[in-house]
């Protein structure tokens, strides 16, 4: 954000209430100052608050919220440098896909403990792990390796991950509106896929078609 306000970006913050469309173009966008700003462009790109632009935009495609965790260790042994895409089952019965990052500083990431039921607070800022989920994480780490094990959480995190209905990101514009993209979508793939997907829209918006990526999967449209 600092190299593009440098080559002359301008960063608002504030609460946008709605868009201001006229004859299926955007014109503007509110916010809820009760001012508007002029835009014949306008990128939904929210993650898992993207829900929140269809109170003005019914046709833009629903995209739900998951909520996961992940922690944080940091093992007194050097932990091998394999990545570890678990199915765990509890002795309850319980099934868990957690999965494990070694990182090269000697940190080890695992997230995982996924749950759809949770609403989505409506400021990230409240988005807080659930009681117990972070240490049914640290436990399961435990059976897997005894450096793990004996590590001590360092870090408890949680998130929730924006998924469509059919689980594809959607990339693209908003049908029957001109001048409204949506990018958003992505499950935990988000920050993987940003660069390709922030190239790709920019792509769309400024030359009327992405070159470097093929987004038609990804279309709006679709639904």
């Amino acid at each position: 954000m600092r190299r593009a306000q440098e080559k002359g970006v301008q960063l608002l913050t504030g609460r946008v209430c709605g868009l201001d469309i006229v004859d299926r173009s955007v014109r503007a966008v509110k916010l809820s100052n009760g001012t508007t700003l002029g835009a014949d462009v306008v990128s939904i790109c929210m993650g898992p608050w993207s829900y929140q632009a269809c109170d003005w935009l019914p046709q833009l495609p629903r995209i739900d919220a998951y909520k996961a965790h992940s922690i944080t260790m940091r093992p007194s042994a050097a932990i091998s440098p394999h990545a570890l895409f678990l199915e765990y089952t509890c002795k309850n019965r319980e099934e868990f896909t957690p999965e494990i990052y070694p990182r090269p500083d000697g940190e080890v990431y695992m997230c995982g403990m996924s749950d759809s039921k949770e609403p989505l607070p409506e400021n990230p800022v409240d988005v807080k792990p659930t009681d117990g989920a972070c240490e049914k994480l640290k436990s399961i780490a435990g059976k897997v390796s005894s450096s793990l094990e004996e590590s001590d959480i360092e870090c408890k995190q949680a998130c929730f991950l924006p998924i469509s209905t059919d689980s594809l990101p959607v990339i693209g514009a908003v049908p029957d509106v001109h001048g409204v993209f949506v990018a958003a979508g992505h499950s935990c793939w988000g920050i993987l896929n940003s660069p390709a997907t922030g190239k790709g829209l920019a792509e769309l918006i400024v030359l009327g078609q992405s070159t470097s990526i093929n987004l038609a999967a990804f279309s709006p449209s679709r639904f």
